[in-house]
């Protein structure tokens, strides 16, 4: 839930900065919604795992995650060079894999919720 939530409020805060500020869209974007998009699969991915110590390999993964986007981001000949269809591809492949993360999870849920409902620990 934290992580489709905070993808909800990143969505708002675009639309409204997009109607606010002289920004474009595809900037706004790029810089927001895209790393964020990322981290939440970062998120879900790992945090619906099998894993012990799960938080700490989400935390760790989102941070090192935050650092090559930033070192992409600060380095003007590597940010000209992702041309726009690659933004979008790249976007659109993060939605999918949202998408798909979110529903693995509710199968994870679903399991979990059997395993203790029948009394039965895997």
């Amino acid at each position: 839930m934290f992580g489709v939530v905070d993808l909800v409020i990143v969505m708002v805060f675009l639309a409204i900065t997009y109607q606010t500020t002289i920004l474009s869209l595809s900037d706004l974007v790029v810089n927001f919604l895209l790393p964020v998009n990322v981290s939440c699969c970062i998120c879900f991915r790992v945090l619906y795992s099998r894993w012990e110590k799960s938080e700490y390999i989400a935390v760790l993964s989102c941070l090192v995650w935050v650092g090559l986007w930033m070192m992409i981001v600060a380095n003007d000949v590597i940010y000209q060079k992702i041309v726009t269809p690659v933004w979008v591809a790249m976007l659109i492949l993060t939605f999918v894999y949202f998408v798909f993360c979110v529903q693995k999870s509710l199968v994870f849920d679903e399991k979990i919720l059997e395993d203790y409902t029948y009394e039965i620990r895997i």
